[in-house]
């Protein structure tokens, strides 16, 4: 097993993050601002988890105004999330954060050492294992699937389009692929964390290729 890392974690519904990709987040409660100067200040990394449950949620609904002060409701993280490191844009003068994510690192959870303020967990880097696919089996993959790409850009984002079309996309490596390609096309955040989750990179292939040919 990899060393352990520690990380902050942001637990958010319906959000997976990727490693190599940025993710952009406005950050308003209390506990996670407060987290994010954190782990700016300590040089922490932050982790993005989806969530399985929610856990506590305030008796009435709180407006944008009073959730500058009173944190919302607290949900239970994915065993499996991705980290990296935050680069602060700006502060409002009301004091919410905008804040873009350099994902780094995939990662599994192992153990909780830090609950309130906002939580810390020990983690261990979630490599990939190794395949029986060969090299050229797994590019054939990573070509059909940017066909898929190149068909759905082309009807809908023509700036994408040409982005897909570009040497350095379509000659990309498979396992850098099976994450990049969330900087621009996203799926139901379940999907999405069963990808996450898989540590062969032909698996998250053949997800991917199954999510895009039944959305067209």
């Amino acid at each position: 097993m990899s060393e352990t890392i520690q990380v902050a974690l942001f637990p958010i519904p319906q959000m997976v993050a990727f490693p190599g990709t940025t993710l952009p987040l406005h950050v308003f409660e209390p506990r996670y601002r407060a987290m994010i100067n954190h782990c700016i200040s300590q040089d922490m990394m932050l982790a993005i988890s989806h969530t399985r449950k929610a856990l506590s949620t305030p008796r009435k609904p709180i407006s944008p105004e009073v959730a500058l002060h009173q944190n919302q409701t607290t949900y239970e993280s994915c065993d499996v999330f991705s980290a990296g490191h935050c680069e602060l844009l700006k502060i409002t003068d009301d004091g919410r954060m905008y804040i873009d994510v350099k994902i780094i690192h995939r990662l599994e959870k192992l153990q909780v050492v830090q609950e309130v303020p906002f939580q810390v967990v020990d983690c261990h880097i979630l490599a990939d294992q190794p395949t029986q696919m060969n090299a050229r089996d797994e590019q054939d993959m990573v070509n059909d699937i940017n066909q898929l790409l190149l068909i759905i850009s082309q009807q809908h984002s023509p700036e994408l389009y040409e982005i897909i079309k570009q040497p350095q996309w379509q000659q990309m490596d498979p396992a850098e692929f099976s994450f990049k390609v969330f900087s621009y096309f996203r799926f139901e955040a379940d999907f999405m964390q069963q990808v996450l989750e898989q540590t062969v990179v032909a698996n998250r292939l053949k997800l991917i290729w199954q999510g895009l040919s039944q959305g067209i």
